[in-house]
């Protein structure tokens, strides 16, 4: 087909596919870019075009096909989006200061620990874990991964409490923790 050609047949029928998209439900943003497509798709396949069948009715299947991908692309960038979390409100400088101090509280409860409590401790309540799974990865028993979370609970009281009291065993980093 030549360009006069083309160009007839684009003004004839540009109308025609723009109603039909925004009509199938394409919103107002994206309509011009969907008619855009329909005739380079039209471009691409008009030597191939059943010459019986109506042109209308193959301008059409064309729009209603790129109107379906369009939809099945804005469902997936939907999708994506809603797995993105938003972002958090920043946190001012006393926030940022009292979660640096209990991160430092954490690390310095954290290293009383013996080994086994430690890793059951760690992989329990701050990595969220289950029991069975600590078990296979720590190559022990269910029974003891139990017992040393227990274990490890009861250090982590008795360590709040020594900070209460302002017990000197509770320093962090040269200085007394909590203070």
């Amino acid at each position: 087909m030549s360009e006069v050609a083309f160009t007839s047949l684009y003004r004839e029928h540009v109308d025609f596919v723009w109603r039909l998209a925004r009509s199938l439900g394409v919103e107002a943003a994206h309509v011009d870019d969907l008619v855009h497509e329909v005739f380079l798709v039209v471009r691409h396949r008009l030597a191939d075009r059943d010459p019986r069948a109506p042109l209308r009715a193959w301008l059409a299947a064309i729009t209603r096909n790129l109107v379906q991908h369009h939809r099945r692309g804005q469902l997936r960038r939907a999708r994506r989006v809603e797995q993105v979390t938003p972002p958090s409100t920043p946190r001012g400088p006393d926030e940022e200061l009292d979660l640096a101090e209990a991160a430092e509280l954490m690390q310095a409860f954290l290293a009383t620990l013996d080994p086994g409590r430690r890793e059951v401790f760690a992989l329990m309540e701050i990595e969220g874990f289950s029991a069975p799974e600590v078990a296979e990865l720590c190559g022990v028993k269910l029974p003891t991964v139990y017992t040393r979370l227990r274990a490890a609970r009861a250090e982590l009281a008795a360590f709040a409490e020594r900070l209460r009291a302002g017990d000197p065993r509770s320093q962090v980093g040269g200085r007394r923790a909590g203070g």
